[in-house]
Formats: C-alpha cells, sequence, structure tokens
C-alpha cells in the first residue's frame, strides 16, 4: 500500500495507470481514485479532495463525509455549483462521488485554503491540470513564493501522471516549466547533456515524493494470489499459506528478474504496463497456476516460504529497473520489427547484444520525449537495417548497427562532426550494398562455371568414344555438333572467369574505400580534424571510377566472347577429311578441359 508522508515535503508525485485495477488488504478491487482515497485515509490524512478539470471548467471532488463536510470551513466565498454524480472517481459509484464546478480565480484560492488548512489534508491533482493552471504568469510566481514559504505542513499536494511518457514529458521537461521551476531535483533530471534516463533520475532525486505505483509490489500481488485462493468460487490456487506465499513469490520473481524468465518454464502474459488485471487474470486460468504448482513441487517441496525466497534471492537475479515509463515511440515501434533472421548463426550474440543495447538507449531517449531531436537520420538507419535483412547483407546490417549506436549515443550532441560521421556512414552504406550485389554476382558466375564444367564432362567421353569408332556420315555430323557445344562451353566459363576476377577487383577495391572510411570516423571521434569533404570526394570518384571500369570491362569481355577471332576459329568446323587437323583440334579442347578443372 503506497505511503505519502507530507513531511518529505509539501507536493509529491504518483505515476500510475488509471485503468488498471487495485486492491486494497480486504481483497476488494478498486478503481484507482478509491485505491488513492484509501491510501491517503491510511497515510492520516483526514480529508482528501480530487481537481479536475472538464472542457475548460474546474471541478473540485469528494467521496466521504469528512471531506464533505470539512469542505465549506476551506472553500473560499464566490458563485459554485455543486454536482452529485460527478465523473471524477471513474468506478461507476457515481452516487458517493460530489463534485463543485469553480472559476479559475476561487480555484486558486480553493488551492491555498486547502494547503493551509489546520486539518491533515491531501489534494490530488492531475500533473497536466496542475501544469496548465499553473502556467499564467501571476499564478507562477505567486505559486513560487507560497512553495519557498511553506516548508514542511501536515497538508500534500499530491500530482498525479499516467504511466505513458508522453502525457508527462513536456510538464517535466519544459524549460520553464512549472514543476522545473519548483524543483531543482525536476531540473536536474531533465537536463538533456547525457542523462537519458529521465524516469529513473526523478525517483533518485525525489526518493520518496516520487511513487511509482506500477511496480508490482509483493504485498499486491499477494492480495490477488489470495483472492484466487480464498474468495473466488472456482479456486485455481490450493488454500493454504505456504502455497500463497510461494506463489507470490514467483510471481514477483517473474515480472522482476530477467534471468528467473530465461530459466524456468514458467510463461505469464508479457506485462509491458506492469498491470495487477493481467496478473489477475493470469491466475484464474488453471494451467498457468498448474505450471506454477509443478514447477514449485519438482524446486522446492521442502521447504518453507522463507527458504524457498532465500532459495530465488542466491540463483536469479532481480532487475534493477524500479519505475516502468513506457512510451507510444514511432522509431521504437519500427527498431522492435527488426527481426535477426535464425539461420543467421556468425556474429549471433554480437548482434543481439548491440540490438538490445540500441533498444535501451532508444528507449530512453523515447521516454524524454526526445526522439523528434533526430528523427529524421534514427529513421534513416533503421530503414538501412531493415533493407539489410531483406537482402540477408549482414555486413551492410554490422554497419548499421555502429551507426545506429553512434546517432544513439551522439543524440543531444549539435556538433559539425557529428553529421560528418553519419554522412561517412550513408558512404560506407552504398559501398557495402555494391559488395553485397557483387557477392550475389559472383555466387551466380561460380554456379555458371560449375554447370558448364559438368556438361564438359559429359561431352568429353562421348566426342571421344565417337573418334575411336569407325564413324558413318551421321556419327560424324554429331561429333560435330558436340564438339561445338564443347566449345561454347569454354566461351562461357572463360566469360564467367573473366568477370568473376573483375568482380574481386571491384570488391577489394571497395573494401579498401570503407575501411578508409572507417578509418576516419574513428579520427574524428578521436577528436582529430578531418577533410571531410575532401575525403567523401574521393570516396565519389573512386566509386565512379570503378563503375566505368566495371562498365569497360565487361564491353571488352563482350567483345572477345562475340569478334575474337580465336573464338571465330573455334566455332569453325574442323576438316573431318584431315585425322591430323582433327586430332590437333581435340587435343586443345582437352587441354582446355584440364585447365578448368583445374580452376
Amino acid at each position: 500500500m503506497a505511503h505519502w508522508d507530507s513531511q518529505n515535503g509539501w507536493i509529491q508525485f504518483a505515476f500510475a495507470n488509471e485503468q488498471d485495477s487495485y486492491y486494497l488488504p480486504s481483497l476488494m478491487r478498486v478503481s484507482f481514485y478509491r485505491y488513492l482515497l484509501y491510501s491517503l485515509k491510511k497515510s492520516g490524512y483526514e480529508a482528501v479532495y480530487f481537481w479536475e478539470e472538464h472542457e475548460g471548467k474546474y471541478e473540485i471532488g469528494y467521496m466521504d463525509d469528512v471531506s464533505a463536510q470539512y469542505y465549506d470551513k476551506v472553500r473560499p466565498k464566490g458563485l459554485i455549483k455543486k454536482i452529485f454524480g460527478g465523473q471524477g472517481s471513474g468506478d461507476g459509484d457515481t452516487d458517493c462521488w460530489t463534485s463543485v464546478q469553480t472559476a479559475p480565480d476561487v480555484m486558486e484560492k480553493l488551492f491555498y485554503s486547502i494547503a493551509g488548512s489546520r486539518k491533515r489534508t491531501a489534494l490530488v491533482v492531475p500533473m497536466t491540470v496542475f501544469d496548465h493552471f499553473f502556467s499564467n504568469n501571476a499564478r507562477t510566481k505567486e505559486l513560487l513564493e507560497r512553495n519557498r514559504r511553506q516548508g514542511h505542513s501536515g497538508n500534500l499536494v499530491l500530482l498525479t501522471a499516467s504511466i505513458k511518457a508522453e502525457e508527462s514529458n513536456d510538464c517535466l521537461t519544459r524549460e520553464k516549466g512549472i514543476l522545473p521551476l519548483l524543483f531543482e531535483e525536476i531540473r536536474q533530471a531533465a537536463m538533456p547533456d547525457g542523462i537519458r534516463h529521465l524516469y529513473e533520475k526523478l525517483k533518485d532525486n525525489m526518493a520518496d515524493r516520487c511513487v511509482y505505483l506500477n511496480g508490482l509490489e509483493r504485498r499486491t500481488i499477494r492480495n490477488i494470489v489470495r483472492k484466487n485462493s480464498i474468495l473466488d468460487s472456482f479456486a485455481t490456487i490450493p488454500v493454504s499459506a505456504e502455497r500463497i506465499e510461494k506463489v507470490t513469490d514467483v510471481i514477483d520473481w517473474y515480472y522482476h528478474s530477467e534471468t528467473f524468465r530465461r530459466e524456468t518454464p514458467i510463461h505469464l502474459p508479457e506485462n509491458e504496463k506492469r498491470e495487477y488485471q493481467v496478473i489477475d487474470r493470469s491466475l484464474q486460468n488453471q494451467r498457468t497456476c498448474d505450471i506454477i504448482a509443478d514447477w514449485l513441487d519438482q524446486t522446492a517441496p521442502d521447504m518453507t516460504a522463507d527458504e524457498f525466497r532465500g532459495y530465488l534471492r542466491s540463483h536469479f537475479l532481480r532487475d534493477n529497473q524500479d519505475c516502468y515509463i513506457y512510451t507510444d515511440s514511432f522509431l521504437l515501434r519500427q527498431w522492435d520489427q527488426l527481426k535477426v533472421p535464425a539461420d543467421i548463426v556468425p556474429k549471433k550474440t554480437e548482434r543481439k547484444n548491440s540490438m538490445d543495447q540500441s533498444r535501451r538507449v532508444l528507449h530512453m531517449i523515447a521516454l524524454r520525449g526526445d526522439e523528434s531531436i533526430d528523427r529524421e537520420n534514427m529513421e534513416a538507419c533503421i530503414g538501412q537495417l531493415r533493407r539489410s535483412l531483406a537482402d540477408k547483407d549482414m555486413n551492410t546490417f554490422d554497419y548499421g548497427l555502429k551507426a545506429m549506436a553512434y546517432l544513439l549515443d551522439t543524440c543531444y550532441e549539435t556538433s559539425e562532426s557529428r553529421n560528418n560521421v553519419w554522412n561517412f556512414y550513408k558512404k560506407i552504406f552504398e559501398l557495402s550494398e555494391e559488395i553485397q550485389r557483387l557477392n550475389h554476382k559472383k555466387e551466380n558466375y561460380h554456379n555458371k562455371i560449375l554447370l558448364y564444367q559438368t556438361e564438359w564432362r559429359e561431352l568429353i567421353p562421348r566426342i571421344n568414344g565417337l573418334k575411336k569408332s569407325n564413324r558413318n556420315i551421321s556419327e560424324e555430323a554429331e561429333m560435330n555438333v558436340l564438339i561445338k557445344r564443347a566449345v561454347e562451353c569454354k566461351r562461357e566459363i572463360d566469360d564467367a572467369k573473366k568477370n568473376l576476377n573483375i568482380n574481386k577487383s571491384l570488391q577489394f577495391t571497395w573494401k579498401q574505400s570503407i575501411d578508409n572510411l572507417d578509418q576516419h570516423i574513428l579520427e574524428i571521434q578521436s577528436g582529430h580534424s578531418v577533410d571531410v569533404q575532401t575525403v567523401l570526394a574521393q570516396a565519389m570518384d573512386m566509386h565512379h571510377k570503378i563503375l566505368e571500369h566495371n562498365m569497360g570491362a565487361m564491353k571488352e569481355v563482350s567483345r572477345l566472347t562475340k569478334n575474337s577471332p580465336e573464338m571465330t576459329d573455334y566455332m569453325e568446323e574442323p576438316s573431318l577429311t584431315d585425322p591430323a587437323a582433327f586430332e590437333k583440334y581435340f587435343q586443345e579442347l582437352r587441354q582446355e578441359l584440364d585447365k578448368m578443372e583445374s580452376f
């Protein structure tokens, strides 16, 4: 159960998923607002009010008799409109909820009246409502002065925010926003100088003044387990104190320990938003509970609950993260769609680690609301990675991972050198993709050579057999056709060999160019000065020269295969009446075969 002590600070924070189900020690399931009412009352606050804004109108709501009776003492005089059955609670119990509409100037007086009341009072305000209301210059000045004088008191202002980062980022990071002005801790957490862990930093800086209600606390998990063991008509968990404690620890460790998830056969639903209702639904599935029970029976049949907890601590590491904010980030969605094919074995672990690290950093940047800082380049890099995977071009993919890591590492930098490095990486992508295309061609050339060599081997015995026999006219004609085909095979093999040699030369040159660009990137990262335009011009010049050389070589191959007198001689029919000429021609073909078989 969350606990707020106003002695820690007049204004405190609660991040929560309002759509989740919350559970009281009595095992009653309640809405977010009723959970806040209960926990604030348990923390000693006698009157609890909820400040909301609907369609530009401000409202104060309350749900209990003490708050209702005390409201007449704290409210300023002015025009008010009381509405019974207001919309604030969000749990359907509208008969217990009362809302009071107030004008903005009355709302400001009411805010300070509640803050200075003699009875211990808590005011719950959505962070966005608080931010919008006090962004007015006059109100900002007054609040800063009141906050300076307020110090510690028995009263509390609890600012609530969604667990979706997009709904609180602006309030926390806006340079002249009211929250960074009120709290140096928030300003420090929101500084973009390499600190990406905004919400973790906020928790560290504000300690108990900042609570994340979706942390999946053990005590609440235990209430859910007890409910599914004791209260449900179709209980899925045996009514046993020991078993309830052990199942609680299993679920607690499952959602807080990656090693536990990886090393046990237990599978609970993915739970990115850390919702208690997801756990509740999963425990209503008998098969899920049976799997947990089987694992417990095999692993800890004779352990007490305390011994089992000690076993978990000694065998499975818990995650360090203690606050769970999520984001609907476009770039993160694009990143999560990158799937390395399972059959790509080389560097598999290295690539996975690199992708996981980049995702963590991208997630931090997105949580801060900063992905728009360099979205264009990061989106282009993810697009490059996606194309490389589609082509199974893992060399270019690896360069893409290096480039993405660099973009993320330097996201908050605006130096010219950063743009230079990115331009070098883009040129590396082009050259690496050219190498990939050459690899495909090389494979085709090898297949072509193998195909025609196989046909050659089949032709030679047939020609040899006809040569040794007493041939009639039809057999001589058949042998002539076979010899022509053998010559064609040789020509095709020669073409493939020439293209293969050109291919190897091009690949070597392009790899040299990539190595050169890679070296310049290291120089820039080390702080050395590099003439970027010259380097890129040289790379472009090399690229064009290679293409020109490639086209010239192809033309030369075409000229040799179509116009060479040597080829024309091979295509001419040998004299069938001159045994010496025929033998000479046949021996030349055999020599060509020997050369090809040694290739």
